[in-house]
C-alpha cells in the first residue's frame, strides 16, 4: 500500500511538473508574441492651443528637432442649433514649416457629433469633417509643412463605437491617400467592436488619462491610474494595430462651493470663477509614476507600440502643465529633481533684496517657505512681493517668508528690506535659510 501510494504520488508529481512546465512555456511564448526586446521609443507631442503665442512657437521650435511628430489641433466641431459648427484654432503654418516639424493635423469633435452619425446624417457629417481636414492639409502644404497624416479626436460613447466605425469608413473613402488615425479612450479597448474600429487605420493613440469630475470635495480625484496601463497595453498588443501611448503632462483646477459640492473645472485658460468661500483643488500627474511607466514600457515594448504621445507640449504660457525640463526627465524614465535657490542681494549698505530661483527640473504648485535672518541691524522697512507673506520678528531678527514658487528658471524678487546701522559690535549680515516645499491642502500630485 505504501509503495503504491508512493508511485501514485510520484506519477501525480510528474503530471503536475509537466503542467507547470507547459504553463511556463505558454507564458514565455505569449510574452514573446506580445512584447519586443527593450529599446528606446520615439516621442510625439500634442500642440493643443487654439491661439499660437510666442511661447507656443518657442516650444514648437524646441521640440521639433527630436519629435517623432507634432499632433497639432485644428479646432473643434460641435453641434449648434441642430447643425454642425466649427471653432477653428490658428496654427502657425510658417513656424511649423520653418522648424521642419512632421505634422499630424488633429480635429477635435465633441459628443454632440453623435446624432449626426446615424442614417442619412452620416454622409453629411463625413463631408463636413473632410472639408475641414482637406482645407487645412492644403493650407499647411502650401506653407511648406510636412503633413504626415490627419487625426480625429472624438470621445464617442462606448456604446456607439459601431457608428464611429461607419464614420471612419466614410472618411477613409474620402481620404484614400492620407494616414488616418484616431484617439482612443481606455474604456473602448475591452469592447468586441474595438478591433473593427481601428482596423485599417494607420495607427491610433491610446489615451490612458481622463478625469471624472467629483461630486464633493472629499472624493479622490485621479487623473491617470497607472496601475491599469499594463492591462491596456496587453490588449493593444493583442489587437495588433500600431499605436502610440498617450501620457499626461497637464492638470486641472477643480472648484467646490462653500458646501463642498463640485462647481467647475479647467485645464487651460483662465481659472474658473471662485470666491473666498470656495475650495480649489489642483490635480496634476505624478512625474515619478509617469517616469515608471516609461521605464516599464521601454523595458518590454508592446508589439505595435510606435512610441509615446505627450499631452500636451509644455510652453511658458501654459500654467497647468509640466515644464519642459520635467518632461525631459520623465522621458528618460527618471524622477525630475526639485530644488530652489534663495539669494540675498545687497544693493546698498542699507538695502537688501531676497530672490528665489527654481534650480530644479520641476514646476511646483505647493507653497514654499524660507527664513531671512539679520544680525546686528535695525529693520526700518520691508515689503513682500509675488504673493509672498511674512511678518518680521524683531526680537529674533528674522522673518519666515511663505508664498508661491517661481515655475521656471528666471529669478523672482519676493521681498526687500531696509536697515539702519544697528549695533556695531556685532558683524552686520543678512542671510537666508534653505527653501522648504510645504504640503498644500488643495493639491493632488502637485509636482
Amino acid at each position: 500500500m505504501v509503495l503504491g501510494g508512493t508511485r501514485l504520488r510520484r506519477g501525480v508529481g510528474i503530471l503536475a511538473g509537466i503542467a507547470v512546465t507547459s504553463v511556463v512555456v505558454a507564458a514565455l511564448w505569449l510574452h514573446g508574441r506580445l512584447y519586443d526586446e527593450p529599446r528606446p521609443l520615439p516621442h510625439a507631442y500634442y500642440v493643443w492651443q487654439m491661439q499660437w503665442t510666442d511661447s507656443v512657437r518657442d516650444a514648437v521650435a524646441r521640440a521639433a528637432p527630436e519629435a517623432d511628430r507634432l499632433m497639432v489641433l485644428l479646432g473643434e466641431v460641435s453641434a449648434v442649433d441642430g447643425a454642425l459648427a466649427f471653432t477653428p484654432a490658428r496654427p502657425d503654418w510658417q513656424s511649423l514649416a520653418r522648424d521642419r516639424a512632421q505634422t499630424a493635423l488633429v480635429l477635435r469633435a465633441g459628443v454632440s457629433l453623435g446624432p449626426f452619425l446615424n442614417g442619412t446624417g452620416l454622409d453629411g457629417a463625413a463631408d463636413y469633417l473632410f472639408g475641414i481636414l482637406d482645407g487645412a492639409r492644403n493650407a499647411a502644404r502650401d506653407a511648406g509643412v510636412e503633413v504626415v497624416g490627419v487625426q480625429l479626436d472624438y470621445d464617442c460613447p462606448t456604446s456607439k463605437l459601431g457608428d464611429y466605425r461607419r464614420l471612419l469608413e466614410a472618411m477613409q473613402s474620402r481620404l484614400p491617400d492620407v494616414d488616418l488615425s484616431i484617439t482612443v479612450l481606455p474604456t473602448w479597448i475591452k469592447r468586441w467592436e474595438f478591433g473593427d474600429l481601428v482596423d485599417g487605420l494607420s495607427y491610433y493613440v491610446l489615451q490612458v488619462h481622463s478625469l471624472e469630475p467629483p461630486t464633493t470635495v472629499d472624493q479622490p480625484i485621479v487623473l491617470c491610474d497607472t496601475s491599469r496601463i499594463p492591462g491596456y497595453l496587453r490588449r493593444a498588443a493583442w489587437v495588433g494595430v500600431p499605436f502610440y501611448l498617450a501620457l499626461p503632462t497637464y492638470g486641472y483646477r477643480v472648484v467646490f462651493d462653500e458646501s463642498g459640492a463640485f462647481t467647475a473645472l479647467s485645464a487651460e485658460g483662465p481659472a474658473p470663477a471662485a470666491n473666498a468661500t470656495h475650495q480649489v483643488r489642483l490635480v496634476m500627474p505624478d512625474p515619478a509614476e509617469i517616469a515608471a511607466v516609461v521605464r516599464s514600457v521601454e523595458a518590454a515594448p508592446p508589439r505595435g507600440c510606435r512610441g509615446f504621445a505627450w499631452f500636451r507640449l509644455p510652453n511658458l504660457g501654459d500654467e497647468l502643465n509640466w515644464s519642459w525640463t520635467t518632461l525631459e526627465a520623465v522621458r528618460e524614465g527618471r524622477v525630475p529633481r526639485t530644488a530652489f535657490d534663495v539669494e540675498i542681494r545687497n544693493l546698498s549698505p542699507a538695502l537688501y533684496e531676497a530672490w528665489i530661483t527654481n534650480t530644479g527640473e520641476t514646476r511646483v504648485w505647493d507653497p514654499i517657505a524660507f527664513e531671512v535672518r539679520w544680525n546686528g541691524k535695525e529693520l526700518l522697512a520691508y515689503d513682500v512681493l509675488g504673493g509672498f507673506a511674512g511678518a518680521p520678528n524683531r526680537e529674533s531678527e528674522s522673518v519666515r517668508l511663505t508664498g508661491p514658487p517661481p515655475h521656471d528658471a528666471d529669478p523672482a524678487m519676493v521681498a526687500w528690506f531696509r536697515f539702519g546701522d544697528g549695533a556695531t559690535e556685532t558683524p552686520s549680515q543678512v542671510v537666508a535659510g534653505p527653501v522648504t516645499v510645504l504640503q498644500s491642502q488643495t493639491a493632488d500630485n502637485p509636482s
